[in-house]
């Protein structure tokens, strides 16, 4: 994600980069998310599931988006599963989430923050994008 984050703010820089982020967006959306919208903390293994994963993984694909090269489905489908899945009942970002529950330890420079840009990344997106019939 930060690659393809770092790839995007560079692409004037040189021709070759915008193949090199059309290769890393299909390989990240496929590799990193599952069909529910389930940020993995590690390429092609569900568990654990990682809130900063999710929140980066949120600014990240909606950057693609803004380049249709990651379908806003997509994002809404991370944020849902994030917002529904992620987050404790007093707002802080669950840590991890295990196979069998969560870690209960609120970091906010390294789960809150990250997941908190996600969250405005997405609503910037969508408040931009033209509506959708």
């Amino acid at each position: 994600g930060y690659v393809l984050d770092s790839l995007c703010r560079l692409e004037g820089a040189d021709p070759r980069i915008s193949s090199a982020v059309e290769r890393g967006a299909r390989v990240y959306l496929s590799d990193f998310f599952d069909a529910e919208g389930r940020a993995r903390l590690w390429r092609g293994k569900r568990y654990p599931e990682d809130s900063h994963s999710a929140g980066t993984g949120l600014t990240v694909l909606t950057r693609l988006a803004e380049r249709d090269l990651v379908p806003a489905e997509a994002v809404s489908r991370v944020a849902e599963y994030t917002l529904t899945h992620m987050m404790h009942r007093n707002g802080h970002a669950v840590f991890r989430r295990q196979r069998r529950g969560a870690t209960p330890v609120f970091y906010t420079r390294w789960c809150d923050a990250p997941v908190a840009l996600g969250f405005a990344s997405v609503a910037g997106f969508f408040r931009e994008a033209p509506e959708q019939s």
